[in-house]
């Protein structure tokens, strides 16, 4: 039968490649000619593989270990595992339902309930989405791909989208971009925007610049401290972009994701509230504006000013006293 069987406390090394498979019990399957083109190992019982990854240079790396329910491998080059499955990668953690992982493309997928989490601290990092895709090269994580329900976040920016295209730097967060079915959204400390696709640009895992295409629309909560308000400033366009402050401290969160600039274009209007000089209780002022393009200046996280451009309208409108709140209130 080509087959061998090992049971209680088995280690498998594959002398080719240095991985080894730790498990109560696994099965080898040799190639026979005319019934199995290649081997293959099964492992049940939750076993732990520990592959080894060389990079082009032959130079051996950081191991990836590998934990489920049950494995096989195929021809010590393609990896199956089903249930309960955790994959650690140096400081990356994936986690799902069930997995597959190409040695030689260096190509892995997560299935149902995939989600995938970093060890650092001061900048975590965290993925979740029905199918989540991970691209490798020269043994170093370079793109990850959440398809379905895609949910990516860090102490910066939340990201919402059907599909979410993540880009990596030295194994950190660069890039990010959502589109698919439906609409994509990125919610940062002081702005969430809303439109078809966007695309975030983070060197360093740190928001810079966040541009939505799309009947974009990007909302903001007014300053707490001036105005009492339940609504959001609104800017819509058929595309926003916004520049973020780059300067804070990284240890200031709130300082970091603070807006600096965000330009609307094509059709763009604004609705913007201005504080009262009677103080935050009093009902703010509105500032309604349209035009081709409408350009936004921030002071600490607030609007300082507005420039329209081409076909610019607008109204300012401010609050009057209620000539009848006195007897509406006696009545």
């Amino acid at each position: 039968e080509e087959r061998l069987f090992a049971d209680g406390n088995v280690v498998a090394t594959q002398l080719s490649s240095g991985s080894t498979f730790r498990g109560s019990s696994i099965e080898y399957l040799r190639p026979m000619p005319g019934t199995r083109p290649s081997s293959k190992l099964i492992a049940p019982n939750r076993p732990t593989v520990q592959l080894m990854e060389r990079d082009s240079a032959g130079k051996p790396g950081e191991p990836v270990n590998v934990t489920a329910n049950t494995m096989v491998d195929e021809a010590d080059s393609v990896l199956f595992a089903w249930g309960a499955v955790a994959i650690v990668r140096t400081t990356i953690i994936g986690e799902s339902d069930s997995a597959s992982f190409d040695k030689f493309t260096e190509r892995a997928r997560l299935i149902r309930s995939a989600r995938i989490t970093n060890r650092d601290r001061e900048q975590p990092f965290r993925l979740f989405g029905d199918t989540i895709d991970l691209f490798s090269k020269d043994r170093k994580l370079d793109r990850v791909v959440a398809l379905h329900n895609g949910n990516a976040s860090n102490d910066d920016v939340v990201m919402q989208a059907e599909r979410l295209d993540l880009r990596f730097a030295d194994q950190k967060l660069d890039r990010a971009y959502a589109s698919g079915a439906g609409r994509a959204k990125a919610t940062t400390a002081s702005q969430q925007l809303d439109a078809d696709s966007i695309a975030i640009r983070m060197p360093e895992q740190r928001v810079r610049q966040v541009v939505a295409i799309g009947r974009a629309v990007a909302t903001g909560a007014p300053d707490t401290t001036k105005i009492k308000s339940e609504d959001r400033d609104v800017l819509r366009g058929d595309t926003v972009t916004a520049w973020f402050d780059s300067t804070s401290a990284p240890s200031d969160t709130a300082a970091r994701t603070r807006i600096r600039e965000i330009r609307a274009f094509g059709n763009a209007s604004s609705l913007f509230q201005i504080a009262s000089k009677e103080g935050p209780n009093a009902p703010a002022a509105l500032n309604y504006v349209r035009g081709m393009t409408i350009h936004l200046m921030f002071d600490s996280g607030q609007v300082k000013d507005v420039t329209v451009d081409s076909s610019a309208t607008g109204l300012y409108l401010e609050p009057v006293p209620d000539s009848l709140s006195d007897s509406t209130k006696a009545k």
